[in-house]
């Protein structure tokens, strides 16, 4: 019996809130700056626990990703571009694939000024977590969440 989009969401909202639990010693610790407990990582945790209790894949992607384990694979890359070459906007690309097997989404995130902390200007300069700064711009394609949902979810 295929699970329910609300069953799902309480997985997932049950896999962010462990992810959270998890890392609370290292976020509550005073006069540590840098805790790296950052969006990314938050991001691949939760969707990693997620993932192993549900036939549902979820993966932060980029086009030239920090973490090789967030690279694109054939399609994602194929959506990622189409965004980059056009007017920023929130609306996922949804498809059936695969003759109807399995439903992929990608949605758009874009840098925020927040993100510009690390991703932004200069580039090349290693930012707090040791990454060299992408010399983004607020409003840029960021990446993506990628989404993979077999039809027996439906």
């Amino acid at each position: 019996m295929p699970i329910s989009t609300k069953e799902l969401l309480t997985l997932l909202l049950s896999a962010s809130k462990e992810v959270v639990s998890d890392a609370q010693f290292v976020i509550n610790q005073r006069g540590i700056g840098y805790k790296n407990f950052i969006p990314a990582t938050f991001g691949s945790q939760a969707a990693r626990k997620f993932s192993t209790r549900s036939k549902v894949t979820i993966k932060q992607t980029a086009l030239e990703p920090r973490n090789l384990q967030n690279a694109p694979d054939e399609y994602e890359e194929m959506v990622l571009k189409r965004l980059a070459s056009q007017p920023s906007s929130t609306t996922p690309i949804v498809e059936w694939l695969g003759g109807g097997q399995l439903l992929r989404a990608v949605v758009p995130i874009y840098y925020s000024e927040d993100c510009l902390v690390c991703h932004g200007n200069p580039k090349g300069i290693l930012d707090m977590s040791g990454y060299p700064r992408e010399g983004a711009q607020a409003g840029e394609l960021a990446g993506a969440i990628s989404i993979q949902i077999p039809s027996d979810h439906r």
